[in-house]
């Protein structure tokens, strides 16, 4: 896990400044987290003991819950997308993570990519629906506009799933 979680936080690195202010730095932070409570053993107490409470509630905000039913997934999904609005940096971890999640998948030929394949458009739709709610001048919607590219383009400059056997 500590791979991808570096891989989304090299991808976010670009939106921070060189200036590292607390704002950047709890974001990076998240970015770097965002899988722990997902992947590992580690509680949102320690996170918060480690980082702050704002990490912290970023990372729970971000979690997918572990041990979903298949059935269920996108639904639980939906709502915690529901909850990025209030915080639109996270906006920016999503869209790394899932970035980074599906060129992995593409490499390892990997059995995800089918789910993360069904889920594009209405991946895309969520997404860009936050990133229009997202506060007017912030400073993230050139990168989340970009992001997004990145993401559309992983899709169609890809060969499909399918045909990858």
């Amino acid at each position: 896990w500590i791979d991808h979680a570096l891989d989304v936080a090299v991808r976010l690195s670009s939106y921070v400044s060189t200036q590292r202010d607390e704002d950047e730095r709890d974001l990076m932070e998240a970015a770097i987290l965002h899988a722990v409570l997902e992947d590992t053993t580690v509680t949102p107490e320690q996170i918060e003991a480690a980082t702050n409470a704002r990490v912290r509630l970023w990372v729970e905000t971000i979690t997918e819950p572990k041990a979903i039913p298949p059935k269920d997934q996108w639904l639980v999904k939906q709502r915690m997308y529901a909850a990025v609005p209030a915080y639109p940096d996270l906006l920016l971890i999503k869209l790394a993570d899932r970035i980074s999640a599906v060129t992995e998948c593409w490499k390892k030929r990997d059995c995800r990519l089918f789910e993360y394949y069904a889920e594009q458009i209405a991946f895309e739709a969520v997404m860009g629906s936050l990133l229009n709610r997202a506060p007017v001048g912030w400073v993230g919607t050139a990168t989340t506009r970009a992001f997004l590219q990145e993401y559309r383009d992983l899709f169609t400059s890809s060969p499909s799933p399918r045909s990858s056997g």
